[in-house]
């Protein structure tokens, strides 16, 4: 089993969460793959200021932060506790396409590839993951970012993540489930009655944009009929009104204490809304 999400919360890094990583096969190691790609003899990675890149697989400890940039420069911040790093760089041979269980693949073309991922082990019971991915990334930026996290995860269980991301004032919630009674500091989510995908962003407690979707399209095995729409409902603290309208967005009711706001999500396409503080 595995709960994961991505948020992006700036215009070239993505936040990832996984926790609940479970299973009982005690044969092959359970991991997550960052990278994988054809690789030449002068592909090489970077890993904590270390260039490596020769035919090898070395590991780097699970106990401690690490940064790595790989040959096509996406940078990768991994938070301890993610699963040991392990970048590897050799011959892979390719399986085939069109076969699940393929019986001779030695006729396959041989190339050389190189990966990095994280190794959570065999049999993992409840691991997580926890990594930033930045696009044409530098050494100087990679750096920075070890030495000064930009967010703070506030939950990252099988029920939900939580994310903030620092300074911009944005809240990231993937809830796998109804939730009641949330209770962060300075967040402003408090319920829903299903499992959905809300993001939220206040530069002050005046003013709000909010967007909500729910993560289940609600697609059948090759069906052919339209997906019904599906309700989600919210419910904030404090009292706000909706400042800007939308068609597939109700005000249920407010009081001094919460708000409560009914949303019809088509698609999995999301709704937002501007939300202004009732005084």
């Amino acid at each position: 089993t595995l709960s994961s999400s991505s948020a992006a919360s700036d215009v070239y890094k993505r936040q990832s969460l996984g926790s609940n990583i479970t299973n009982d096969d005690i044969n092959h190691p359970t991991v997550t793959t960052l990278y994988q790609r054809i690789a030449t003899d002068e592909s090489s990675v970077i890993v904590d200021k270390n260039t490596y890149g020769e035919q090898s697989e070395t590991s780097f400890s699970d106990d401690e932060n690490h940064w790595l940039i790989d040959d096509y420069q996406t940078g990768f911040y991994l938070a301890a506790g993610s699963g040991e790093l392990k970048v590897w760089k050799g011959n892979q041979q390719t399986p085939n396409r069109n076969q699940t269980w393929p019986v001779d693949i030695s006729q396959n073309p041989i190339g050389q590839y190189t990966i990095g991922y994280l190794d959570h082990g065999t049999a993992p019971d409840n691991y997580g993951y926890e990594y930033v991915t930045i696009p044409n990334a530098n050494i100087g930026e990679m750096e920075k970012l070890a030495k000064n996290k930009p967010y703070v995860v506030h939950e990252k269980t099988s029920q939900r993540h939580v994310i903030e991301r620092l300074r911009k004032n944005i809240w990231g919630y993937a809830l796998f489930e109804a939730a009641s009674n949330l209770s962060h500091t300075n967040g402003l989510l408090k319920a829903s009655d299903t499992s959905s995908l809300v993001m939220l962003k206040h530069r002050n407690r005046n003013e709000v944009r909010l967007s909500v979707t729910d993560p289940d399209i609600g697609f059948t095995y090759r069906g052919l009929k339209p997906v019904a729409p599906r309700k989600v409902t919210l419910t904030l603290h404090g009292n706000w009104s909706i400042e800007e309208q939308h068609p597939r967005a109700k005000f249920i009711s407010a009081d001094t204490t919460e708000t409560v706001l009914e949303f019809t999500i088509v698609d999995g396409l999301p709704v937002e809304l501007k939300l202004r503080a009732v005084k």
